[in-house]
This record gives structure tokens, sequence and C-alpha cells, in this order.
């Protein structure tokens, strides 16, 4: 019976180490967890702080856009093109035939028979 004692009481020393320990450990994985969590979660506010920030200057781009769209006519599109490709202002003249002198040609060609 004092052997049955002295192991029961040995049983609850071990016991309540065991616990101790596992309460120990499990407070400091706790603090690991918690301290994880807190990080992504920070990173997901900061992403989402980014993503809002890009979302709301996508937003203004498109605002831009199209006001340009709504603010460009028929008539300032054929103006910009006339202005990016046009050769001048003035209309050029007439354009003449010119009689070409060809007596400063050789007569001998090299691919014709000679008489």
């Amino acid at each position: 019976l004092d052997e049955y004692k002295s192991l029961v009481d040995k049983y609850k020393d071990v016991r309540n180490d065991f616990e101790g320990k596992m309460k120990v450990s499990c407070h400091h994985f706790q603090e690991l967890e918690e301290e994880h969590i807190c990080q992504m979660k920070d990173f997901i506010d900061t992403f989402a702080k980014s993503w809002e920030n890009e979302h709301a200057l996508l937003g203004q781009v498109h605002k831009e856009f199209k006001q340009s769209c709504d603010e460009m006519t028929v008539q300032k599109l054929i103006t910009a093109f006339i202005e990016k490709k046009g050769t001048g202002r003035e209309k050029p003249g007439p354009i003449e035939f010119v009689e070409p002198d060809l007596s400063s040609l050789m007569v001998n060609r090299p691919m014709s028979p000679e008489p």
C-alpha cells in the first residue's frame, strides 16, 4: 500500500511538472502565433491600401481619358491629322511639262546591232 501511495504521489509530481511545462510551451506558441497573425494582418492591410491607391490612380486615369475623349471632336481629329501630315499651308503651283534635251545622250547603244 505504501508503494502504491508513493507511485500515486510520484505520478502527481510528474503530472504537475508536465502540466506546468505544457502551459509554458502553449503560452510561448500562442505568443508566436499571435505575432505571426499580426504580421500577416499588417501585410494584408498594406496590400489592401496599395491596391486601393492603385485603383484610385487607375480611376483617375480612366476619368482623364474619358474627359479627353469627350473633348475630342471629328473636326479636332481632322485638324490634328492635317497639321501632323500636311506638307505646307500654300497650294503648290501647276506642273508644266518640260521637253528634255536628249542631244547630249550617246547615240550608240551597246545592245543594238550596228548597221
